[in-house]
């Protein structure tokens, strides 16, 4: 029985990219862990030197060791670990204090698109926000679109394409996020109109937005492969290949048309899903070109 309560500290667990990987003219960015406010608490670590913190996320993150600055020591191999950028302690915590990487477990975050995309089965929670109380959640227009969107297509009888319509503010680059996991889509090409659309939507789709702090997805949830498409593929190999190493790949309808047509044949046929975004430029030639390639 313990006679008091054990420490707790609250602080963020700092982000952790994985290297990009360039296939041909374009690259795959991926996150292995984004960045995310825990509350952990403080036990005595098996290792002198370190602090060790139970963080309630699920392994290999649910015990993270922090570096003790007024000691030494070194952790085990692999385990993961903290340092602070400043000399801190336990009594006067800071929240806001800067923590890096001391070691991170690489090798237990998957990488391939087809592994990420089982984990994220039954990882998505229809939750519908209450400012009132205080409790996160998608806004109604959103779980309208993902209820509106799992009820058209719930038929194995051939369909239309879905035009979806939010108001205006409502989110819609995260109803865009939700349907990729809630449906657990295999693999999307997303089409934007400009330069600066695919830059924004590109990094919401790396860190999948504001999902996790909306608690509709858990703060660990595997995170997709994103390739950003800023040079045109001519050959049907070089399509391939991004294709198979990425969940999300993200495209202008210019840099598509700049592709030849074996390659972005092959780019679309590797897709199992069309995502358009800003719907009403679809009847454009160059957008009803790759609209017609996802038919079937």
């Amino acid at each position: 029985m313990d006679l008091f309560a054990p420490l707790t500290i609250k602080f963020t667990l700092p982000v952790k990219s994985a290297p990009s990987r360039k296939v041909g003219g374009n690259f795959v960015q991926k996150l292995l862990f984004r960045a995310s406010k825990v509350e952990a608490q403080i036990k005595v670590a098996e290792f002198s030197g370190y602090f060790e913190l139970v963080t309630g996320l699920r392994p290999p993150l649910d015990i993270v060791y922090l570096k003790d600055p007024n000691t030494r020591g070194k952790c085990r191999l692999g385990v993961p670990s903290l340092k602070a950028e400043e000399h801190f302690s336990l009594q006067n915590w800071p929240e806001d204090i800067q923590l890096s990487w001391e070691q991170f477990p690489e090798q237990a975050f998957p990488t391939k698109p087809e592994k990420i995309n089982d984990l994220w089965r039954h990882q998505f929670q229809f939750k519908e926000e209450d400012p009132e109380h205080g409790f996160p959640g998608l806004r109604k227009p959103q779980l309208g679109a993902l209820h509106a969107i799992a009820g058209y297509f719930s038929t194995d009888l051939q369909v239309e394409p879905a035009t979806v319509v939010l108001p205006t503010g409502t989110g819609k680059t995260e109803t865009m996020l939700a349907t990729m996991v809630y449906q657990q889509c295999e693999k999307i090409l997303l089409i934007v109109p400009s330069d600066s659309l695919r830059t924004q939507i590109s990094k919401k789709f790396i860190d999948l937005g504001y999902l996790p702090e909306l608690t509709v997805v858990p703060p660990d949830i595997a995170l997709p492969n994103v390739a950003v498409i800023r040079k045109g593929i001519q050959s049907p190999e070089e399509a391939s290949l991004l294709a198979n190493a990425a969940n999300v790949l993200i495209a202008t309808t210019s840099v598509l048309s700049a592709c030849s047509e074996q390659a972005l044949n092959a780019l679309c046929e590797q897709c199992s899903d069309l995502f358009v975004d800003e719907a009403h430029h679809i009847s454009a030639t160059s957008w009803q070109a790759i609209r017609e390639r996802f038919r079937d």
